[in-house]
């Protein structure tokens, strides 16, 4: 399936910014100098929101009127699973994308960090070798 490329290209570009993004993760230093993860952060967030528009938009209505009851019902699971991921997204980049904030607490923005990027990518390892790939297997 076209899209299912599309989305794990992008799966891969937000896994690689993610790591560039955790390995500047350093308290001392964060609290000296946030510079580089400040400007890479919007950077991950932009494509972040990008991505989950896609999934939104292009793939998740037509999942829902999949013929295929198992894909129907998988779209429901990894729809709903989103809500609090989402949640918690949008409080980070409320407390976390303002100037000064990750200087004001390195310690607490590195464990958020750490957090929300351990639940994104668990989830697109989840659309990857569960969704993705029941998708790409009515090929």
């Amino acid at each position: 399936m076209a899209i299912t490329s599309n989305l794990r290209r992008q799966h891969s570009e937000l896994l690689e910014l993610s790591q560039t993004i955790l390995s500047h993760l350093d308290a001392r230093r964060l609290s000296e100098d946030d510079g580089s993860v400040a400007r890479l952060l919007p950077v991950f967030v932009g494509k972040l929101r990008v991505h989950l528009a896609a999934e939104d938009k292009a793939l998740y209505p037509q999942l829902f009127k999949h013929e295929n009851e198992a894909i129907r019902t998988a779209a429901k699971d990894f729809s709903a699973g989103i809500v609090p991921l989402s949640i918690a997204l949008k409080e980070y980049i409320a407390r976390w994308l303002k100037p000064g904030a990750i200087q004001g607490d390195p310690a607490l923005f590195i464990d958020s960090t750490k957090a929300l990027f351990a639940a994104l990518l668990e989830r697109m390892k989840n659309e990857d070798s569960v969704l993705y790939r029941m998708l790409e297997g009515l090929e």
